[in-house]
């Protein structure tokens, strides 16, 4: 079933609830209430946790054809961490007062999620604060 709904894979969104918002029929989600709503994105996460993909019917899909969210593979050897990002230097969020000492108190600081690898982890683990341009690989994830 997996490669079976490769073909009406959509790449625009990032999330299950994203794809849910973009695609699901205004009366087949939002439409129907926020309990409605919540249960869905609950379902469809789940679906796409253990299979890594998740779709839905013509019949729900505003595009009027089957679509399907797939879980991005290029990522799945990267580690999701919570961070803390001012200009462009990471800390992990517990580090937030040393961040300030080392760029000043009016530097703005914006919590977000980022991937990266494990060995950009035990660097950030080790060093506390760490330049971007100093890991492997960097890809910022949309705010929860």
């Amino acid at each position: 079933m997996y490669e079976r709904f490769k073909k009406y894979e959509v790449t625009d969104v990032q999330s299950v609830e994203e794809f849910l918002l973009r695609y699901t029929k205004y009366d087949r989600h939002e439409g129907r209430g926020e309990e409605v709503v919540r249960n869905r994105i609950k379902l469809h996460q789940e679906e796409f946790d253990k299979l890594g993909y998740t779709f839905m019917s013509k019949h729900e899909s505003t595009t009027g054809r089957i679509v399907s969210f797939y879980r991005d593979t290029e990522d799945d050897d990267k580690v999701q961490q919570p961070v803390i990002l001012c200009n462009d230097y990471v800390a992990l969020k517990a580090d937030q007062e040393l961040l300030q000492e080392c760029l000043g108190s009016k530097s703005r600081i914006k919590p977000v999620n980022i991937l990266i690898t494990e060995n950009d982890h035990k660097m950030l683990l080790e060093q506390k604060v760490v330049e971007i341009s100093n890991f492997e690989s960097y890809k910022q994830l949309p705010a929860n």
